[in-house]
């Protein structure tokens, strides 16, 4: 279920192939009103509206979708609110040396020494960096050169109060002296969306590369010093560093949707081979796993139940039910005639 949802939900655009084959398809089926009589700005408009209608059922937007944008209204609910996070940069950034320009790694790499046991995934969610509002610059009569008068600030941290001047980023960051950064509460959380390439699986491929990137998502460092040292592997050190209960907790579920692709794919090899053993609702083993007994005969006389002398009147359909068919069909033929099915 986890597979299909996020399949659906994260499709892809049309491929351009299939869009000019699409359009190909209108034209062909109209090839008796392109060489009618009809006027060019007429042809040219049916022609659009249909390309554009074609189009439109092969991007599988529902009605609801395109009723809440014509409406103005938001096309998704979340309790949550999302951060994107580049998450190979990070991984490569970790044995790079110099910098010349400002990127979000720094904030991280120069984060106060109050912050230094964070780890990288924590940054991500419960950072936040402000400007320090209490900086006044005062122009020289005579002179171009600004100089800074730096007010202190009080802020609330872990219920003491602390200077803001002490929660600025470390000394090489471009940023230092005019920014801060605090942490937020667990429920002002962040949650992180990986981009950038999937995250890597912890059961097959690379597995320097996967202790390397969870290592680097869960373990504080500033260097690549900081993750392992040069005589140990990355394996070695992953196994090693004791993570903690919420850590593994997020590795498992970083695995969830490779675990979950790779049952579908298992099931569907499954059911083309025909082999035995594949749960339905007739399995014994299923029924008896949701408390029903599977040997126990039903109880109901269905036969008795179908010579009832008033059964037959269920087959009748209704009032209201013939003309719920007539409209059906006479908007089928509608859409039919306008080329839109």
């Amino acid at each position: 279920m986890v597979a299909y949802v996020t399949d659906y939900i994260t499709k892809t655009p049309l491929k351009t192939y299939t869009i000019f084959q699409t359009i190909r398809d209108v034209f062909d089926r109209q090839t008796t009103m392109i060489g009618g009589t009809l006027r060019d700005q007429e042809k040219a408009r049916k022609l659009l509206t249909q390309i554009v209608n074609s189009l439109s059922v092969k991007m599988e937007i529902g009605a609801p979708m395109a009723a809440a944008y014509l409406l103005g209204n938001p096309d998704h609910y979340t309790s949550h609110h999302f951060c994107t996070v580049y998450w190979k940069s990070y991984v490569n950034e970790r044995s790079a040396e110099g910098y010349t320009a400002y990127t979000p790694i720094m904030d991280y790499i120069y984060r106060p020494k109050q912050f230094e046991h964070v780890c990288l995934y924590d940054w991500v969610r419960l950072s936040h960096k402000r400007i320090l509002t209490n900086i006044k610059s005062k122009s020289s009569s005579s002179t171009e050169v600004t100089a800074v008068d730096l007010e202190p600030q009080k802020d609330t941290m872990d219920g003491e109060k602390i200077d803001h001047q002490e929660l600025t980023f470390l000394p090489g960051h471009p940023q230092h002296g005019s920014h801060y950064v605090t942490l937020t509460q667990e429920s002002s959380a962040l949650v992180p969306n990986f981009i950038g390439g999937s995250l890597p699986r912890r059961d097959t491929g690379n597995r320097e590369f996967y202790c390397v990137t969870m290592l680097t998502l869960f373990k504080p460092w500033k260097t690549g010093l900081d993750l392992k040292s040069e005589d140990d592997s990355w394996d070695d050190t992953f196994s090693c560093y004791h993570f903690t209960s919420r850590q593994k907790e997020l590795l498992s579920f970083f695995n969830t949707k490779y675990e979950c692709y790779d049952a579908r794919d298992d099931y569907s090899r499954q059911r083309k081979a025909g082999i035995s053993g594949i749960p339905t609702l007739h399995n014994k083993e299923l029924l008896q796993h949701l408390g029903i007994d599977g040997d126990q005969e039903d109880e109901l006389d269905y036969a008795e139940y179908a010579q009832h002398p008033e059964a037959s009147q269920y087959d009748k359909l209704g009032n209201q039910t013939l003309k719920h068919l007539r409209e059906m069909n006479e908007m089928e033929s509608i859409l039919k005639g306008a080329g839109w099915l």
